[in-house]
């Protein structure tokens, strides 16, 4: 069902819906100035539940006619010092499923009184990914849930701004589409039938999209991403979409977004455990993001152009599979030692950023559910990066910020670098254990043909089993938002 968002301009508690969302903030009144209206036992019955604003902290109170709506949502800000992009998507997020799970179907939310256009434009994600559903192999009833929100109205004490709300729908549908991506099992995104998914949200948003077959591949010296995919009945493919910025603008630079796309995992000859093995649907994450952030881009357009580029293989052992100890000669000529078959990502993506850096970009960024030894160091909360420029690192983390995701930088002095060294090729495609996230991402910086490049290790970080304020169980589309936020900083 497509949600509807509409705008007006007033006092939401007039409004007629199933539920009102009023936000509040944290040591101060928790009923949101609506005491009066229920004779004073509003506020002593949420202290007496516990309920004091925290921020992401929501509950639902019927109304019992005192306002228009059946249902009363308080939605908690946090501090009023501490309020950000962040906290609103978590309170309106949180307050509108809880709107949902009580049976509404139409929902008024009372913008905060100082919302701009950032704030307006986080709100509006909040609300439209908390409602996201991934029902493609539910049946009956459960496909076409009974609870669901049809229609939300904004309520601004002025004029709402229509362009952050479109720009809010566009990131949240990108974030969605990654999810989807995630969700989907394998046997229905084989490499091929991902690249035919990335012509179709290249027609449908207007994108450039080239994709070359394992003929090409094999004809244009894509030797690493060959190898990965030569074990599986499924043939690899790599997707180039791109976006150039419209009316004959000239771009202000052009940007690589880079994403492992390795539809199923199975570790190869050296082959995952069975309970390792189960979630690898999800080792194509940072394609999905990749792939949503192009459908994004096309709407929000940044002054920047991008080249959107997935590497779409699976790993499979059969007698045909790559084996460990193997010497591949990648795209750029460099020589490299498989130190084991379960280390495929960065093997797609050594091939990958020499295609982007060749196809002229000026700067690189890669996105990949790459290691669990990513995990070990900062587990699912944090995003890993590794670069080798600072300047480009230090830009992206600032809009990963603003856009309400967290990105951990991690070392990358040479000392790392002899963890890669190898006795009969240029590199090993492993360095050991220690410091695995490190020498992984640095090992990838070996094929980007000095160009300004920033890895984003996103093991655990592109699924979760958790259910969260605006992120349910699954995929999470995980840097999608930083990725649209740092194209349209890099484009102003």
């Amino acid at each position: 069902m497509a949600l509807t968002l509409s705008t007006r301009t007033g006092d939401a508690t007039g409004a007629t819906a199933d539920a009102l969302i009023v936000p509040v903030h944290a040591g101060e009144d928790p009923a949101g100035g609506l005491d009066g209206r229920f004779d004073g036992q509003l506020a002593p019955t949420l202290a007496a539940a516990g309920f004091a604003g925290k921020r992401g902290e929501a509950t639902a109170v019927p109304t019992f006619g005192r306002l228009p709506a059946r249902w009363l949502v308080l939605a908690g800000l946090g501090a009023r010092e501490g309020v950000d992009g962040e906290a609103l998507r978590r309170a309106y997020g949180a307050a509108v499923k809880r709107a949902r799970d009580g049976g509404a179907r139409t929902v008024a939310a009372q913008l905060p009184a100082d919302a701009g256009a950032d704030a307006v434009r986080a709100i509006v994600e909040g609300l439209s990914l908390a409602l996201y559903r991934f029902t493609r192999y539910k049946t009956g009833e459960a496909a076409t849930p009974a609870k669901a929100v049809a229609a939300i109205e904004l309520w601004g004490a002025a004029e709402v701004p229509q362009d952050a709300i479109e720009r809010g729908r566009a990131v949240a549908g990108g974030v969605a589409l990654a999810r989807d991506l995630v969700n989907t099992i394998s046997d229905d995104k084989t490499p091929p039938q991902i690249a035919e998914w990335a012509r179709r949200v290249a027609d449908e948003a207007g994108l450039a999209c080239r994709v070359l077959d394992r003929a090409q591949l094999a004809a244009g010296g894509y030797n690493a991403i060959l190898t990965v995919g030569k074990g599986s009945a499924a043939e690899p493919r790599l997707v180039e979409l791109t976006y150039t910025p419209p009316d004959g603008a000239a771009a202000a630079k052009t940007v690589a977004l880079v994403g492992k796309t390795i539809t199923f995992d199975s570790g190869g000859l050296d082959l995952k455990t069975a309970e390792g093995m189960y979630t690898m649907k999800t080792d194509m994450g940072g394609g999905a993001s990749v792939l949503g952030a192009m459908q994004a881009v096309a709407a929000l357009r940044p002054g920047v152009k991008v080249i959107g580029i997935l590497t779409a293989a699976e790993n499979m052992p059969s007698g045909t599979a790559m084996r460990p100890s193997d010497v591949v000669t990648a795209l750029n000529g460099k020589t490299f030692e498989i130190g084991n078959t379960d280390a495929e990502g960065r093997m797609v993506l050594a091939d990958a950023v020499t295609h982007a850096a060749r196809a002229g970009a000026d700067e690189i960024i890669d996105l990949a559910t790459l290691t669990g030894a990513k995990m070990v160091a900062l587990g699912a909360t944090a995003v890993a990066a590794v670069g080798n420029d600072q300047a480009l690192t230090d830009r992206f983390l600032a809009a990963a910020a603003a856009a309400g995701e967290r990105v951990w930088p991690l070392p990358t002095w040479d000392e790392y670098k002899d963890q890669l060294k190898s006795d009969i090729a240029d590199l090993k495609s492993t360095g050991g254990r220690g410091a695995g996230a490190i020498t992984a991402g640095l090992f990838i910086g070996e094929f980007v043909e000095g160009k300004p490049w920033l890895h984003l290790d996103i093991a655990g970080s592109a699924a979760t089993d958790q259910d969260g304020p605006y992120t349910p169980k699954g995929g999470t589309g995980v840097m999608v938002r930083a990725l649209l936020r740092y194209l349209e900083d890099a484009g102003r």
